[in-house]
């Protein structure tokens, strides 16, 4: 039994949802595409949950697969509004350097200590 069969439709990630679905429907990932106006690649993309659908097509594969607008909704959620924010590592990096290169420009300028 495939894990499609074991889970409700809610429980499901929005990729295996849309594959389950349109397996179906009986239709393929090509057919999919060329109602959509994307790529099979793309549908592809999506049931191995490489990417996600963008927000304009929610409308088009609700209808075509059946599935409620409101499962594409968690996919473009607003993070949680507790002030959290996550900065990806690089972002970070940059910031660092760029606080120790206007440091540096600081102390320069004003011939004075950094830490000012």
């Amino acid at each position: 039994m495939s894990l499609s069969t074991e889970l409700k439709d809610d429980e499901l990630s929005i990729g295996k949802l849309i594959k389950k679905q349109r397996k179906e429907k009986g239709l393929t990932q090509q057919e999919l595409a060329k109602e959509l106006n994307v790529s099979a690649q793309a549908v592809s993309k999506w049931e191995r949950e490489i990417c996600e659908p963008d927000k304009q097509l929610w409308v088009k594969l609700s209808k075509i697969l059946d599935i409620p607008k409101k499962r594409f909704a968690c996919l473009y959620e607003d993070p949680a509004d507790n002030g959290d924010v996550t900065v990806p590592p690089g972002v970070i990096a940059a910031l660092n350097t760029f606080a120790d290169a206007l440091s540096m420009v600081k102390s320069d300028m004003w011939g004075g200590n950094s830490n000012d």
